[in-house]
């Protein structure tokens, strides 16, 4: 069995939200693990629908690196999809990180 810790920064809380920075570490029962964190290219997200208090919790303006470094969120989403399939999800929330990608997935 493979175990994701995932967390997602998102820009709200409500249903429509979308998620600008995703990190997981994977571990199999292998021993072998993998870390990765990806952001989500702006031009992807509905900033323009965003919560001004979660962008501020998250420090989006502060972290997100802009156009530098960043994903467009399909690619993000395949990788996701890779890392996560058949694997037991562990987070803080892990039903909040798992419906906002999993949305964004369908």
């Amino acid at each position: 069995m493979t175990l994701v810790f995932l967390d997602t920064e998102t820009t709200s809380l409500r249903h429509d939200r979308r998620a600008w920075e995703i990190g997981l570490v994977a571990r199999a029962d292998d021993g072998t693990h993998v870390e990765v964190s990806w952001f989500v290219d702006a031009e992807d997200l509905d900033l323009g629908n965003a919560d001004l208090m979660s962008l501020k919790i998250g420090r989006f303006h502060e972290r997100h690196p802009g156009i530098r470094g960043c994903e467009p969120e399909a690619m993000v989403l395949l990788e996701i999809e890779h890392y996560t399939r058949g694997a037991t999800i562990v987070g803080a929330v892990p039903w909040f990180d798992t419906d906002v990608l999993g949305q964004r997935l369908r």
